[in-house]
């Protein structure tokens, strides 16, 4: 099963399991996952950070050309989940910044491209 399959697979499975979203008063939604979420996700809950991951890896691979990522095809999710989580550990003061952002920073150090 190549990488970008259970990319695929788990994203599916993401969008058909039940999920909350923050929203207002009048149900609007009022915001996303912030990286503090999921640095807490990783923490407590490893599945669930793993495909948040996935979807953002998942999106990253469409506009590869901008933003190209590295990751190796023998490599899994668990191993990319952990390479945004250890990240995520190690700058707590970058959690402020968008968390699709830090999850490409994570995955562009730990694989770098080599063109």
């Amino acid at each position: 099963m190549t990488m970008k399959t259970i990319i695929a697979a788990l994203t599916l499975a993401v969008l058909t399991t039940e999920a909350t979203a923050q929203t207002d008063s009048s149900g609007t939604i009022s915001g996303y996952v912030n990286a503090d979420k999921l640095h807490e996700w990783c923490q407590r809950q490893d599945a669930r950070a793993m495909y948040y991951v996935a979807g953002i890896l998942d999106a990253l691979t469409l506009n590869a050309s901008n933003a190209p990522v590295c990751i190796p095809a023998e490599s899994t999710l668990a191993q990319a989940r952990d390479v945004v989580c250890k990240h995520l550990r190690d700058n707590p003061a970058k959690r402020h910044y968008n968390t699709a952002t830090l999850v490409w920073t994570a995955q562009s150090q730990a694989w770098p491209c080599n063109y």
